[in-house]
């Protein structure tokens, strides 16, 4: 990621790619389709993050996989605990459960998710991120400011618009219990 208008493009694309994954689990476990991000759009931000922020940490390792299936499972488990909790604090719930998983803790990360992670982290170093590095390549340089200005202004509406309907919804739903 040679500048910030490419990191855009590649946090917007694992962002998508993280909603698609998450919504085909939840499809194959529930059997029906849910919403898995947090606004109305199809992109979760924390895959996004996660790619920008830890990617230069698996660079001295490329070279393992098992090393990067160790350090991406250990990394994403404390990403999505840390991440769990502040949901937590800020929205007063969590957007995922693994209660009724083996190996969990307060249902917030669990061993099965940290084997995926790990397996993910492979997949991503690996293969995706070069992939999608050619990709971000072939969008035409002068669309490149479009994305790194588009989609963080219609991510940051899309949230703001979503956060003002959830607490609308939440306050509603208090309101009736309270009758």
């Amino acid at each position: 990621m040679d500048n910030m208008q490419e990191t855009v493009a590649i946090f917007a694309m694992f962002s998508f790619f993280g909603y698609l994954m998450e919504c085909l689990v939840i499809r194959k476990e529930k059997g029906y389709f849910e919403n898995r991000g947090m606004a109305t759009g199809p992109f979760l931000p924390i895959y996004g993050v996660a790619v920008i922020l830890f990617t230069p940490l698996f660079e001295p390792i490329e070279h393992s996989y098992l090393l990067i299936f160790l350090l991406g499972a250990v990394l994403a488990t404390v990403f999505e605990f840390t991440v769990g909790r502040l949901m937590e604090v800020f929205f007063g719930r969590v957007w995922w459960d693994y209660h009724e998983k083996p190996l969990n803790y307060k249902g917030i990360i669990c061993l099965e998710s940290t084997i995926a992670w790990g397996v993910i982290a492979v997949i991503v170093v690996k293969f995706a991120l070069k992939a999608s590095l050619f990709l971000v390549g072939l969008i035409p340089p002068f669309f490149l400011p479009i994305i790194a200005i588009g989609f963080p202004l219609f991510y940051g509406i899309d949230l703001v618009y979503t956060t003002y309907e959830q607490r609308k919804e939440w306050n509603d739903e208090g309101r009736n219990q309270e009758v």
